[in-house]
């Protein structure tokens, strides 16, 4: 019987299954569609997602294949309203990436591929069913028409809006659909425009975004079209949300789109080619419950929202990445299974506060009213000309803000030497490790333990304190790894040497603070922090362990 079985291939269902690949499980992935989707769709790749794609040895490669994005730049009346530059970003990757969807899906496959793990296409979920130990899934194979049933311990719905994994659990999709109808064109564009640069054009008349694609002069589009508004007033009482087909609105012509550059942005612009272009509608929509005993829902099966900030997809990669190693520590008999219900409890959360951000942004890039456009213009302005307002909002669209303190696997002893809360992302520092300069993301990346970090500038270890440690390292074996600043007496501790760092640049203490000890989960996230003074202060965190085992 295998570990989990996940439905849906998109982004979200392909790197769950490589994280679970990772951790050391067992997987298999369905998708009922012949081939991998041909369009873009989704193209940002924020700086907490690239984080965690070095743990899976694949930043570098979609670094190679993107487009790093460095500044949004809003403009209204074809003045620039503000310059935000996203070298504000707490994190190694002080970008956004602009990567298509289709080509990140590629390299998910080809390391899926590599790990002998081959997407099992045209596949249809029909039923699935669970017991206290397994779960059971009835599919069909759309080619031959066969049949098949199987087991796992667990079912993941990485399969969409119109998840049929959600439908099988019976749970409502709520929300709401916002009463607009937006347009989409990638294209090949020649303008006045810098490349690194995200620019929204917020006029009287309406909006459009501009974001680069990684092919020279390629651009993604986003507006309305006056045929779309007129649409939407004529049909207001029979498209209420908004909703509408192919036969009443054709995709925007090369023709259109040339018009709404002219008109919001550069009237000497060159549009030399459309890539594709559609017309699509905006649900805010999320489940009540993100499991249901042996069933897992991640990604858009789970939430859906408004594209604006570029954090569908990534929300996606996260919900997958907070998921794994819940499941691995449970299947390893390393936790028991209450551990799983932390991912509903830290991950519905987060999804709720994204819906409610995306909705109130949407409606503010939107708004009509003469009053409320100088009032957003002037808002805009205003905090656009304060570094502290601009960090706020790069380091929350870039999801390095996302923290989870509600939680019931957060806990934290008051000390004034903490730098940081549990709940927080641990953060990046630069130290020295094995002789050689490197920083803490690159030691950890590989990492699928726990990290206990003790930092205590003058530390003296005695006797005792290595026999504690040491019973300490061996009692969590394959668990936690320990990492504690090398202390004076280095040369008479029984300690393996892997086991220590020097602060030579000072920045684990300026951002952990000195006298401290961390838990950091296999996710990167502060399970339990505290202060650090004896060895005694290692007691919080074996409850922590005993409390995942009992």
């Amino acid at each position: 019987m295998i570990d989990a079985f996940i439905v849906g291939a998109g982004p979200s269902g392909l790197f769950m299954a490589a994280e679970l690949i990772r951790q050391g499980l067992t997987c298999r992935l369905i998708d009922k569609s012949p081939t991998p989707s041909f369009h873009s769709k989704a193209i940002a790749i924020q700086a907490r997602t690239l984080e965690i794609l070095m743990c899976l040895g694949l930043a570098d490669t979609c670094l190679a294949q993107g487009l790093k994005i460095e500044k949004f730049a809003p403009y209204s009346q074809q003045k620039a309203l503000a310059n935000i530059t996203l070298d504000l970003i707490a994190s190694p990757f002080k970008f956004v990436l602009s990567l298509e969807q289709n080509k990140f899906e590629k390299i998910l496959i080809k390391h899926l591929e590599e790990r002998s793990c081959l997407v099992e296409r045209q596949i249809e979920l029909l039923a699935c069913t669970q017991d206290e130990q397994k779960i059971t899934v009835t599919t069909r194979n759309n080619v031959t028409g066969e049949i098949d049933y199987s087991q796992a311990r667990w079912l993941i719905g990485c399969d969409g809006a119109h998840s049929i994994v959600r439908k099988q659990t019976n749970q409502t999709f709520e929300g709401l659909s916002f009463p607009q109808i937006f347009s989409l064109a990638d294209i090949e564009l020649e303008w006045k425009y810098a490349r690194n640069s995200v620019f929204a054009f917020l006029n009287r008349s309406g909006l459009l975004a501009a974001i680069p694609l990684p092919e020279n002069k390629r651009v993604r589009l986003i507006f309305q079209t006056q045929e779309v508004l007129d649409l939407l007033k004529e049909n207001k009482q029979n498209l209420p949300h908004g909703e509408i087909s192919a036969n009443l609105l054709a995709a925007p012509t090369l023709e259109k789109v040339a018009q709404i550059i002219h008109q919001y942005a550069d009237s000497q612009a060159v549009v030399k080619k459309a890539i594709w272009m559609t017309n699509f509608n905006i649900n805010s929509r999320m489940v009540s419950h993100y499991q249901q005993k042996r069933f897992f829902l991640v990604g858009d099966a789970a939430h859906i929202h408004s594209p604006v900030g570029g954090q569908g997809m990534n929300t996606g990669l996260q919900d997958a990445f907070n998921l794994g190693w819940k499941l691995a520590l449970v299947s390893k008999g390393q936790a028991k299974d209450y551990l799983l219900e932390s991912y509903h409890e830290e991950r519905h959360w987060v999804g709720k506060n994204l819906l409610h951000g995306t909705e109130k942004a949407t409606n503010f890039a939107l708004t009509r009213s003469p009053f409320l456009f100088y009032l957003r213009n002037g808002l805009i302005a205003f905090f656009g000309a304060f570094t502290v307002f601009k960090k706020i909002i790069v380091n929350t669209l870039s999801q390095i803000n996302i923290a989870y303190p509600q939680s019931r696997w957060i806990k934290q002893k008051k000390s004034r030497a903490l730098k940081l809360k549990a709940g927080m992302r641990a953060p990046n520092a630069y130290l020295c490790y094995k002789g050689d300069k490197t920083s803490i993301f690159n030691i950890w990346k590989e990492s699928i333990c726990f990290i206990l970090l003790v930092v205590k500038n003058a530390l003296k270890i005695s006797e005792r304190e290595i026999a504690e440690f040491l019973n300490f390292k061996n009692k969590y074996d394959g668990i936690v790894n320990l990492f504690i600043m090398r202390p004076q007496e280095f040369q008479k501790i029984n300690l393996p040497a892997e086991t220590f760092f020097d602060d030579t640049q000072n920045q684990i203490k300026e951002f952990y603070g000195n006298g401290t000890v961390y838990l950091i989960r296999p996710d990167g996230y502060i399970g339990y922090c505290g202060p650090y003074d004896t060895i005694a202060d290692l007691e919080p965190i074996k409850d922590y362990f005993n409390t995942l085992n009992t």
